[in-house]
């Protein structure tokens, strides 16, 4: 009897071992995180992407840290965190003109090399943001261009050197940072120099609306102003904003006889050198990727797709009525210059051109740094 009790004992021990072994055993590892550093996020896009990430990821979870919505501000915030080991930073969203100079700082990790980049599927001239020595450290995921909207309800379409030349009432957006040195850019493109590109640059601020410290977006959504140059990723922004009974929004690239003239901004991913989460993070960037994952992108920020063969796909040339027209202009978008010291040297650029705008310093040394900039971009 005493022998029967001890085997039954020993049964209901050995059931209640193996009951607590398939507990553990079930019991779902704990997700590493991993921070990813990016500008404000407008639309929560990036937020709702990363929450699905995590929510899908058996191993990974992402805590998203929103700077600001000022380029330069960004550049140099996350310059300091990837500087400072104390901040835990993984990874970023960042511009293609940082690219260079984190990688001579040492701040980037490898991706992959560069054989295995497809740099076919994206603008020709992005490539050389991508890396240097034979690998990629930045991974382009986002497209931005200058666009020209305007109140169908009230006006046609018309060549943005058009509106310049006719005096038109419009809005300009970039009287200051980034914006105002993609803006100068883009009229140095079509002008014939430096100089005679800053001064038409110049002439339009003085006789636009809104330029003047004024909400331009207002001034358009109001009506005193038909036409306005924006970003692409604004068109919601813009439209939300429309008060008027019965007014529409429009808008085209600024092209000009089939010549692209509009500066393009790109975003990708990269990872910190430092992290040590490096699987982690490739992780991510293999969702990031994906088909889905643009289509939500494009959905959510209403950019340009950025993968040429995103053209041919009528869902996503339905989410703006620039798309389909974007796709003859694919590569030619002109980008900013790539070089190490972009960030330097636009500061000083900027700090110039403001002083031009006002009226406190000349043409010929605000078209000297721009040239210096862009390397004399004629």
């Amino acid at each position: 009897m005493r022998r029967i009790l001890t085997a039954v004992i020993c049964a209901a021990l050995a059931v209640a071992a193996t009951g607590c072994g398939r507990k553990n055993a079930e019991k779902p590892e704990e997700k590493q995180e991993i921070v990813v550093v990016c500008s404000s996020d407008i639309n929560d896009t990036l937020k709702d992407i990363m929450r699905k990430f995590t929510n899908s990821s058996s191993k990974t979870r992402v805590r998203l840290v929103e700077l600001s919505n000022e380029s330069a501000d960004v550049y140099w915030k996350t310059a300091s965190m990837l500087e400072d080991e104390k901040y835990d930073i993984d990874a970023m969203i960042c511009e293609d003109v940082w690219v260079q100079g984190f990688i001579k700082d040492g701040y980037l990790g490898r991706l992959c090399p560069e054989s295995e980049f497809p740099s076919e599927i994206f603008p020709k001239g992005i490539e050389l943001f991508v890396g240097n020595g034979g690998s990629v450290y930045w991974y382009p995921l986002i497209l931005d261009t200058g666009v020209m909207y305007y109140r169908s309800d009230k006006t046609e379409p018309a060549a943005a050197v058009d509106l310049i030349k006719r005096g038109l009432p419009y809005a300009v957006q970039g009287t200051d940072g980034e914006e105002m040195l993609c803006c100068a850019l883009e009229y140095i493109n079509f002008a014939d120099s430096a100089e005679d590109g800053l001064r038409l640059y110049k002439e339009n601020l003085d006789g636009s609306v809104g330029s003047d410290g004024e909400d331009y977006i207002t001034e358009f959504t109001s009506g005193n102003a038909m036409y306005m140059r924006a970003w692409a990723s604004d068109y919601d922004k813009i439209e939300s904003r429309l008060s008027v009974p019965g007014a529409r929004v429009d808008a085209k690239l600024l092209t000009d006889d089939g010549r692209e003239y509009s500066v393009a901004r790109a975003y990708g991913y990269s990872i910190n050198a430092n992290t040590d989460k490096t699987e982690n993070c490739m992780e991510l960037l293999e969702y990031l990727k994906s088909d889905d994952v643009q289509l939500d992108i494009l959905r959510g920020k209403k950019t340009l797709p950025i993968r040429r063969d995103d053209y041919k796909n009528p869902l996503i040339l339905d989410f703006s009525s620039y798309n389909a027209a974007a796709e003859k202009d694919f590569d030619s978008h002109v980008f900013r210059p790539v070089r190490t010291d972009y960030a330097y040297l636009s500061r000083e650029v900027r700090h110039t051109l403001a002083k031009y705008l006002k009226g406190e310093e000349t043409l010929e040394k605000a078209a000297a740094v721009m040239e210096e900039l862009v390397n004399n971009i004629k």
